[in-house]
């Protein structure tokens, strides 16, 4: 990865494959460019479950979702799963979502709209190389 991503979901899960679907779906909707761009990363830790998580985070790999998955050997307990995510997260800033949170639509977007105006004011010689970006986010928000 040639830049740090501007934001990591570090998204820990044991044994609520149903919930993870659900979140990941929402955060399929609602990627758009980030992770194909690389501002966004996402990070799955398992933590040895043993349902069908590693069957439904395959499942978004395999539609193309960027999705940085861990599968623990064995369980690490709550603490050090949420640690892992810590650890192993590149992204300036990180949002630690539990499996069963649900992302209103729009949400990410508005999320990753406002951390790229905090970073465009604090590094206004960049201004030129986000407004591509901010266009997209900016009609998204608006039209959708």
């Amino acid at each position: 990865m040639s830049e740090q991503p501007l934001l990591t979901l570090c998204i820990p899960t044991f044994n609520r494959a149903p919930f993870l679907d659900i979140l990941l779906s929402k955060i399929e909707k609602q990627t758009g460019e980030f992770v194909n761009i690389r501002f966004l990363e996402l990070i799955v830790s398992d933590n040895c479950s043993n349902d069908n998580t590693s069957q439904i985070v395959h499942k978004y790999l395999n539609k193309g979702l960027a999705i940085t998955y861990i599968r623990n050997d064995s369980n690490l307990g709550m603490d050090g799963n949420f640690v892992q995510c810590f650890k192993k997260a590149t992204g300036k800033y990180i949002w630690l979502l539990g499996d069963d949170d649900f992302l209103k639509d729009g949400a990410l977007n508005k999320i990753m709209l406002d951390l790229f105006i905090c970073r465009l004011v604090l590094n206004v010689k960049n201004l030129k190389r986000y407004i591509g970006i901010l266009r997209h986010l900016f009609l998204v928000l608006v039209f959708g």
